[in-house]
């Protein structure tokens, strides 16, 4: 277990057998096939910590080999990202931690709020890193990097840097953090990263990730999880709570894999979708007695179902049943599917002469169109080309006002390479990543 700074381990079901700063190791034994086990700890969140940022924990467990064969086409490349920010900068650190260098350059991109900031490549031998070195200003900054293709499991090159202000003196912001997912896909591994805050309601659904902009955009495919809190604010103790939680019709209840809660529970999903978590002889104190035992939660998993059209809207909420009184209905989570992204990386420095650089915008885009501008001063006729990863001519067409609309239009997604010719002459180029 690898805590966050603000958190101060207290005790656990499990001595850990060492304790490196933050990190923690727990020796859990033999588990045999099929069997489920769990154990808990706790922590304490210092007073210093400032209401509004988040605050992770991430779990590994070992071992954490995949039993699925590689892909034979896979070249050994592995790539991880992490971030720091370390005096006035944010530094992102791009590693191939794999055992054979990188078969080709990759890109990635970095993420300002909400907003694109940079975007470049990369190519890394074997143990090799690069790092990437941003000014600190406050704002919430991502980098999402390629995969090495057929590198095997889930893993996801992302990392987050939130609140590294070094000497700007700017306000922080806040709220971004949890708008991409965690890189914890794979089964050994799970990130959970929590806003900080002060009072709240103790009977409440939270879900991860929260999606970008306030529609909670989220892509098509994007598996989501979900956390029903509750807490006996009554005036006796509750010996039975069960959660009953409705899927959203866009939700896949085949997929459902309850997860981690605060104690044992028994679990049911029947043929409407409706998931029942039930905790009995839970005797759960009230507030007024234990604050801290009056509370309780559930995770769990679930993937949409395919074909969610963009602008489609997932909403959910759970009823809370303490003992035979009446439900506490919490919030309404929603998620909007968003169309499959366009992200444009133009070659780096400007065209032959020194006539300027390409504009793209909006980049990323939704499913289009992406407007591409030529430097001010560009007239006569101009072709875009573009080519798929085979070498193939897959779009081509000729403009003479100096800016060209791409759209999709039903082309698979995937990298492809784009030209901008002028008198028989490449004058621009760069990649176009249609995402799924």
């Amino acid at each position: 277990m690898t805590l966050d700074g603000v958190f101060d381990f207290l005790d656990s079901d499990i001595p850990p057998s060492a304790v490196n700063g933050n990190t923690l190791t727990f020796p859990l034994g033999d588990i045999q096939r099929g069997a489920c086990a769990n154990f808990t700890f706790t922590a304490f969140v210092s007073c210093d910590a400032q209401a509004g940022f988040v605050a992770c924990s991430d779990a590994h467990i070992f071992p954490d080999s995949l039993c699925i064969p590689p892909d034979p086409l896979w070249s050994g490349a592995l790539i991880q990202v992490k971030g720091n920010c370390s005096n006035d900068s944010v530094i992102f650190q791009l590693k191939n931690i794999g055992t054979q260098s990188m078969q080709g350059a990759l890109d990635y991109i970095v993420i300002e709020d909400a907003v694109l900031l940079q975007q470049g490549a990369f190519d890394l031998g074997q143990g090799e890193t690069m790092n990437i070195s941003l000014l600190a200003n406050g704002t919430t900054l991502h980098l999402l990097a390629e995969q090495e293709p057929g590198a095997p499991g889930n893993s996801l090159p992302i990392a987050a840097v939130e609140g590294c202000v070094g000497s700007s003196g700017a306000t922080p912001s806040t709220g971004f953090f949890n708008q991409f997912p965690q890189n914890d896909a794979d089964p050994f591994l799970s990130s959970l990263c929590w806003v900080l805050t002060n009072s709240y309601d103790p009977n409440d659904k939270q879900a991860f990730p929260t999606g970008f902009s306030d529609e909670h955009f989220i892509l098509e495919n994007t598996e989501l999880e979900y956390r029903i809190r509750f807490q006996n604010t009554g005036t006796d103790t509750a010996f039975r709570v069960i959660l009953l939680d409705t899927l959203s019709a866009y939700l896949d209840p085949a997929t459902v894999r309850p997860g981690a809660s605060s104690h044992p529970y028994e679990f049911e999903i029947d043929d409407r979708g409706v998931l029942r978590f039930t905790f009995p002889g839970i005797r759960l104190p009230q507030e007024a007695v234990d604050v801290a035992g009056s509370q309780g939660y559930v995770d769990f998993r679930v993937a949409q179902k395919r074909g969610n059209v963009p602008g489609t809207v997932i909403e959910n909420s759970a009823g809370i049943y303490f003992d035979f009184n009446l439900p506490v209905i919490t919030n309404t989570t929603w998620h909007t599917v968003h169309e499959p992204l366009i992200l444009v990386l133009t070659d780096a420095g400007a065209a032959s002469g020194g006539a300027g650089a390409l504009r793209v915008f909006p980049n990323p885009a939704g499913a289009g169109p992406v407007t591409v501008a030529l430097p001010p001063g560009w007239s006569g006729v101009h072709q875009f080309l573009l080519i798929d990863q085979f070498g193939k001519v897959v779009r081509s067409a000729v403009f003479t006002d100096g800016t060209y609309r791409l759209q999709r239009d039903g082309l698979p997604a995937g990298i492809y390479f784009f030209q901008i010719e002028s008198r028989g002459q490449r004058k621009f180029a760069g990649k176009v990543v249609f995402f799924e």
